[in-house]
């Protein structure tokens, strides 16, 4: 006698093609974007900020007097840097949307507090953002204290001849460029640099 009671019918294994479809071309894309991003150099159309990295085709400015330039602050004020001239001076190129300028903000933000207006300066140049959006970022993280110069149509950071941030410039009281330094500078960084340049 034939059994007729129905079997259960045998499911297939795995996730349905459909879905799977749905799953890949989103991560296709998003693959897609951060190569040309990448090949570009450029995220959000910024400088891709590469910390550490040496830039390539860098002509090095050390030893030599420091490209003067005149910006606007966010004090309202204009800035030329010979005006400097007599402190130890930081130019400090950075922006909001770089992680590691981010996190060294605060470093060059007690260097700041701890040098005085006798002390050494840093000049926190700002590359490619506006007054209102850096005036943003410090009021929501609390940064303070820093004379941040608006470097809006990149024109002193492609003076600079650099192509990563963040970086820094050390420049002695003469005007003279002694050092740079690619990536985020840290409080053992600058005191390093102060002491090199007291030695």
């Amino acid at each position: 006698m034939t059994d007729t009671t129905s079997q259960p019918t045998e499911r297939r294994g795995g996730p349905s093609p459909i879905l799977l479809m749905f799953l890949f071309i989103p991560m296709l894309g998003i693959i897609a974007a951060v190569a040309l991003a990448i090949s570009d150099g450029a995220i959000g159309g910024q400088p891709l900020a590469t910390p550490q990295a040496v830039p390539s085709g860098f002509v090095s400015l050390v030893g030599e007097p420091a490209p003067d330039f005149v910006l606007a602050g966010m004090d309202g004020k204009n800035h030329r840097l010979t005006e400097y001239k007599g402190h130890v001076i930081f130019v400090n190129f950075w922006a909001t949307w770089c992680v590691p300028c981010r996190i060294e903000l605060p470093a060059l933000m007690q260097f700041v507090g701890e040098q005085g207006a006798e002390g050494a300066q840093v000049l926190a140049v700002n590359v490619g953002e506006t007054g209102p959006q850096v005036n943003a970022y410090f009021t929501e993280n609390h940064i303070s204290g820093l004379n941040v110069l608006l470097d809006s149509e990149v024109e002193v950071y492609s003076a600079f001849g650099i192509n990563a941030l963040p970086t820094t410039f050390i420049v002695d009281k003469e005007g003279v460029i002694r050092y740079r330094h690619f990536g985020m500078i840290t409080p053992s960084d600058i005191q390093a640099y102060m002491d090199k340049l007291e030695a």
